[in-house]
């Protein structure tokens, strides 16, 4: 039965003829039909500009402080852009409020405390001004997650399934994607293989790397993009990322259910 345990071998084979990516689409406009064929089943990953936000980053974390003050989030603390401190780090849970007020608003807590990956409410991502991306039905995503975190925090480069579909409600994010052509020489380890056997970290800084101890990732070459507030970044299943934030950001993202296959495997699930 297929599973997202072997795709990724299959999404490696599917794609090795494809043309090594120069640099990222970035649109103004995509339609519906042109998704499917032009991206999605090429394993091509894009930057679409959705145009004017609905909301200031002011009244997003009033919204947040205020109405969803008592959600709670995920918190990561420490160095994420080194991978020994990705794979240890200290968690905690905290209402996001908490987390705003204590950390969010501190300057000394730069680059230290993250809220990643928290799964939020669909009514929570619709009254921030965002909705599902358009190019699937709602019922083919999981719930949407939240990422909050001041300029330098980062997350450490990483390959997960399915495709990811990001939208940047404010701040600005620097992304690092290599194509799965690149996965030989990023060194990732499969830290919880029981849980999530597809999901791998790469043992390298993406953004200081050893040389010595890591000759072959200086073969492995990123497309770099920045991602800012409107922008919605769709990274397809395979590409290894690194991300860091350049400034105090926001981001929510919708990950396309594990029982979806990749469309770049040319079968619909």
């Amino acid at each position: 039965m297929d599973s997202p345990v072997v795709w990724f071998p299959q999404i490696c084979e599917a794609t090795r003829e494809i043309p090594r990516l120069a640099a990222l689409d970035v649109l103004d406009f995509l339609s519906d039909k042109a998704f499917p064929k032009e991206y999605a089943a090429r394993s091509k990953p894009f930057l679409l500009r959705l145009g004017p936000l609905k909301f200031s980053e002011a009244e997003i974390l009033g919204l947040l402080q205020g109405a969803y003050g008592d959600q709670t989030v995920n918190v990561r603390f420490g160095n994420m852009a080194d991978p020994g401190s990705y794979l240890n780090r200290r968690e905690e849970v905290m209402p996001l409020r908490s987390f705003i007020g204590e950390h969010f608003m501190q300057v000394n807590d730069a680059g230290t405390a993250y809220a990643a990956g928290t799964v939020i409410p669909v009514k929570m991502a619709r009254d921030l001004g965002v909705p599902f991306p358009m190019f699937y039905p709602e019922y083919f995503f999981n719930e949407p997650r939240m990422w909050i975190g001041k300029k330098g925090t980062v997350t450490a480069l990483h390959k997960d399934l399915p495709d990811n579909f990001s939208f940047a409600s404010f701040g600005a994010k620097e992304w690092l994607l290599y194509p799965s052509a690149d996965f030989p020489y990023l060194y990732m380890i499969h830290p919880r293989p029981n849980a999530l056997p597809d999901f791998g970290v790469s043992m390298v800084n993406a953004k200081s790397p050893d040389a010595t101890r890591f000759p072959e990732f200086s073969k492995a070459t990123p497309i770099t993009i920045m991602q800012r507030a409107g922008d919605l970044l769709y990274v397809p299943a395979g590409w290894s990322h690194f991300v860091e934030n350049h400034e105090d950001s926001l981001m929510i993202n919708f990950w396309l259910k594990r029982g979806r296959s990749p469309a770049v495997l040319g079968r619909d699930r």
